[in-house]
């Protein structure tokens, strides 16, 4: 009964340090041109379609510095699909300001989507992340 209990043991120590291991990779993103110095930048990760810009699945802020830059890493991400969107919170009010639904805060979105009218749609800023740290940069326009 013991050297039972001892080789089930053994025959399940590869899957528990198989999943110990593979926790999930970084994600890394530079973002440039913003306001120089100016309030921070608030990064939204979402994971799909049907919750794009309503329901983040992570989020950051981040002080952008004197040369309108920053840097944000989410660590420990699945592999998946994934789209970001991202502002400049000039004033730290916690939201985007507008003027007739018009974006007053720089804004922008990975993959350098953009919309004629409204934001990007979740298709042009999507970028699969695999099991691998990634590095991404979002230039605001």
């Amino acid at each position: 009964m013991r050297i039972g209990t001892v080789i089930l043991l053994l025959s399940l120590l590869p899957v528990a340090l198989y999943a110990t291991a593979n926790t999930g990779a970084t994600l890394t993103i530079t973002l440039e041109g913003g306001k120089p110095g100016e309030g921070k930048f608030v990064v939204g990760l979402f994971d799909a379609e049907d919750n794009w810009l309503k329901d983040v699945k992570r989020e950051t802020r981040v002080p952008v510095d004197a040369d309108g830059k920053a840097v944000v890493s989410f660590a420990d991400l699945p592999a998946g699909t994934f789209a970001i969107s991202t502002y400049q919170d000039r004033n730290e009010n916690g939201k985007i300001d507008t003027f007739m639904g018009i974006p007053r805060e720089p804004y922008a979105f990975s993959n350098g989507a953009r919309s004629m009218f409204g934001p990007a749609k979740f298709r042009d800023a999507a970028f699969e992340f695999g099991n691998q740290d990634q590095d991404l940069e979002i230039l605001f326009p």
